[in-house]
């Protein structure tokens, strides 16, 4: 039996262009059947390593992950009130 990984729903979405995926794991039998066992979602900030990630991932950051874009999203991030939690 094999197992595949699909990404789906691959986008970068507003202003910030937060990468959105849907990854998908499939099995496959041996007489082609297939068998969805898992499915998750995930989203990448500009402020994310990639590298490390599937190539269609790291493909769409090089598109839309521009230094003025990357800028953006830490002076956005950098204005956020920071939320101390008290234990």
């Amino acid at each position: 039996m094999a197992t595949e990984t699909r990404l789906s729903d691959l986008k970068a979405f507003g202003e910030h262009k937060i990468i959105f995926v849907k990854r998908t794991t499939v099995d496959i039998d041996s007489q082609g059947v297939e068998t969805i066992t898992s499915t998750s979602r995930a989203s990448y900030t500009p402020n994310v390593d990639v590298s490390s990630l599937e190539q269609e991932i790291k493909d769409l950051a090089a598109l839309h992950w521009t230094s003025e874009v990357i800028s953006s999203y830490n002076s956005f991030m950098a204005s956020q009130p920071k939320n101390e939690i008290e234990l």
